[in-house]
Parts: C-alpha cells; structure tokens; sequence
C-alpha cells in the first residue's frame, strides 16, 4: 500500500486536493481511497472531560477560543497521549486498508501534533511513520481568507496561521515534503500531484 498525504495548514485545499487525487487514480483504474486518519478511531477532541467545546471539524476555534495559548505549550501528558493515539490510528489504517494500492491521507497526523503541542510538535512529527509521499500544501493568510468557510478574524487567530504555516515550513525539509503551490487554481495543483506521485511510484 502506498501512502500519500495531503498536508498543510487549514485553509489551504487538503481536502479538495485528497479528494481529486483518490478519484483520478480510481479512474485510471487504480484501487484508491481517501481517509481522515485523525477521525478514523473516533474523535479525539472529544475526550476533553466535559471540558471546553467538542467540535470536531473547528479545530481553530477549539484552540484560539479556548485557552489555546496554554495548550499549545503541549503538556508532556498530552504529547504522548496524542502520540499514542496517532500511532494507534497509523497501525490500524495500515491494517484496515492494507489490500489498498494508494491511501489518501486528507490531512495526516502532523497537524494534529501541532494541535496538541504546539511548535514542540516538531520532533514528535519527525519521529512519526512516514507516509511514502507527502504533498505539502504552502500558502498564506491571503489563500486562507481567500478559501476559507472560517477564515481569520482576531489577531490570536492570525497568529495560530502564521506558526502553522512556520510549522510546516519548518518540517519540509527534513521529512521530504513535496511542496505545492497552495495559490495555483486547484485543477492546475490537483494534476501536478497527480504527475508528481505517479512519476515516484514508476506508474
């Protein structure tokens, strides 16, 4: 099974771009399927204790509304019970769709990292299972207020962009992202994934 990510921060086209990747290779006759690997368990949001609200698919307004600030330090506790989960996932996703030729991951579990520890996430995504392929969407404010249901409207939420976008910039080289131009018109970026990942698996 190949596993190929769609990551970036909010905003930027993860699920559009998830979503015409699984369906092109299915056309092409691939076996594919596009999953949210952080929602396949349950909703880790949600075992919050009573605490705070329990959106799940409002991550921003769960983490700047709500004492984001203090979270975003990443408590010891709270890194490794992300970990743990996400490891679980990992290993269950690989299992679950393992007669799968291609996974599309909307989304992996870097920003779920960043969204437990903050910018202290950066070695834990390092230490993370790496997908075979992860197509980093790179954009700007100006892409997400542009693109956005829920764009940035308070300074705290400005500021949690910009650190996701340093987020990701800072874990691309490393971990061997392929960068895509968030701000190209999604036809145009869907088929560059699409000739980029087909060229690296000898397809």
């Amino acid at each position: 099974m190949k596993l190929v990510a769609i990551v970036g921060a909010d905003g930027t086209g993860k699920s559009t771009q998830a979503q015409r990747l699984a369906r092109r290779l299915t056309e092409l006759g691939r076996d594919a399927a596009c999953v949210r690997p952080v929602f396949l368990l349950f909703d880790p949001w949600k075992i919050r204790g009573g605490r705070g609200t329990t959106r799940a698919m409002s991550p921003r307004l769960r983490r700047v509304g709500n004492g984001s600030a203090r979270r975003r330090g990443g408590s010891l506790a709270a890194s490794a019970a992300g970990y743990a989960y996400a490891l679980a996932t990992y290993l269950y996703m690989r299992a679950h769709y393992r007669g799968v030729e291609f996974l599309v991951c909307d989304r992996y579990f870097y920003q779920y990292f960043f969204d437990v520890s903050g910018m202290g996430a950066r070695g834990i995504a390092k230490s993370f299972p790496r997908p075979s392929v992860v197509f980093w969407l790179d954009g700007d404010l100006g892409i997400v207020r542009e693109r956005s249901d829920t764009p940035p409207t308070t300074p705290a939420e400005e500021k949690y962009f910009e650190d996701a976008f340093a987020f990701y910039r800072d874990l691309a080289p490393s971990l061997g992202f392929v960068r895509i131009d968030a701000s190209r018109p999604v036809e145009a970026a869907a088929e560059e994934i699409l000739r980029i990942l087909l060229e690296r698996v000898g397809a």
